[in-house]
């Protein structure tokens, strides 16, 4: 009698401690996340040419001044002609690398149906800009609930999700090629290939998501 009543305690103490445990992993978890909300990540580029690390917004050389600002699903991109002569990008063998994926670009603005016809070439004029934007070819996608409608999937991302392991990899993509653009323009009947590496060089955590904002 006396041993099932000490099973009994046992079994009492344990089910006490187990309780215990719950309610200090809810508390926590619920302190966590009070913690953890709102991380959303808001990036600032630079560049990476030839291995050299360019801190600036625009990259420059003897033909052209190059800004180039990622935004989640697009790059929003302007070229400035410095040349005396015109100049083309050949948008058909533009090429965007992310993520170990190589893929042709659309451009903004252009009809999604006729995503797979070739590019026309761009002109800048000499003392001309030029803007648009790219969005890479393999990021764009049907909408799984209307099949009239396209979604373009981020390049990379904006918010962890409440996950520290997230968090950790939105960061560690600090000064690194998150973006390889392979840019093609002719100028006096020659072609010209650029490789530009697009790097995060400032990520901050902010309150709400880059996304929403206007």
């Amino acid at each position: 009698m006396q041993k099932i009543k000490h099973i009994q305690v046992i079994y009492y103490i344990v089910a006490f401690l187990s309780l215990v445990i719950i309610f200090s992993n809810c508390v926590t978890t619920k302190n966590v996340d009070n913690e953890e909300l709102g991380h959303y990540y808001k990036y600032k580029f630079g560049y990476r040419v030839d291995g050299n690390l360019i801190k600036k917004s625009t990259l420059e050389n003897h033909l052209f001044e190059l800004t180039i600002t990622p935004n989640y699903s697009v790059l929003n991109f302007s070229i400035l002609n410095k040349t005396n002569q015109p100049f083309s990008i050949i948008w058909d063998s533009v090429r965007l690398t992310e993520n170990s994926i190589k893929t042709k670009v659309f451009l903004w603005g252009a009809n999604f149906n006729e995503r797979i016809q070739p590019l026309e070439s761009a002109i800048v004029y000499p003392s001309k800009v030029y803007h648009n934007g790219i969005i890479p070819m393999d990021l764009v996608v049907r909408d799984s609930t209307n099949k009239d409608h396209w979604k373009i999937h981020p390049m990379y991302p904006d918010y962890d999700e409440y996950s520290v392991a997230n968090s950790d990899a939105i960061m560690s993509l600090l000064g690194q090629n998150l973006l390889q653009l392979h840019f093609v323009i002719a100028i006096k009947e020659k072609i010209q290939v650029f490789e530009i590496n697009i790097v995060p060089i400032e990520i901050e955590h902010v309150t709400q998501s880059p996304l929403n904002t206007k």
